[in-house]
């Protein structure tokens, strides 16, 4: 076996900078939640039922692929006001198209709702992996790259919403019917 390929297959991976982290890393974690957001954000964006929204889609997987190579040169800002201040339009222009969102809706509705739902996650988890990214790499966490995340998982959930208004799915809603818990409703 080569010393290259000897190496490829030890405990640690090297970064863009050229530094070597344990491949469970708060780094390669990170940088395993946004390879699989994209993924999903993919699923969504191929969907040719909604070609308007795999536009917009488009876009968010290249912003995620500016995140990844950022996130592997550790040190680098992560994002910029203008990606974060982007996201906020294309949210502001899909919620005038959608009605006050229900409370207690459960994930899918329909298939699409359901993919969204599960891409949304992904995106929260990156999300959580990107704060403690921070607090291990700089202040990091205070960048955009946060801020980005979390409208991200926001638009999802109108991407969701949409979804099921387009294909006539009904979003599910809590019942407490059919809880088998003891404790007394909330609220």
């Amino acid at each position: 076996m080569s010393t290259s390929s000897a190496r490829a297959d030890g405990a640690t991976t090297r970064l863009a900078t050229g530094i070597r982290v344990e491949k469970d890393s708060p780094t390669i974690e990170l940088m395993g939640a946004l390879e699989e957001l994209a993924a999903w954000i993919a699923v969504l964006a191929d969907d040719p039922s909604a070609p308007e929204e795999g536009r917009l889609l488009a876009t968010v997987e290249n912003d995620l692929h500016e995140l990844l190579r950022q996130v592997a040169a550790p040190g680098t800002p992560l994002l910029s006001p203008p990606y974060v201040q982007r996201l906020g339009a294309l949210m502001d222009e899909m919620e005038r198209q959608l009605p006050p969102a229900p409370s207690g809706a459960l994930p899918g509705g329909s298939p699409r709702a359901a993919f969204t739902a599960v891409a949304r996650s992904v995106c929260r988890r990156a999300e959580r992996r990107l704060v403690s990214h921070g607090e291990i790499d700089g202040d990091l966490a205070a960048t955009h790259g946060v801020a980005y995340l979390n409208r991200l998982g926001d638009l999802l959930e109108q991407v969701a919403r949409l979804a099921n208004r387009g294909a006539g799915g009904r979003p599910r809603s809590f019942d407490r019917r059919l809880s088998l818990a003891d404790i007394p409703p909330l609220g």
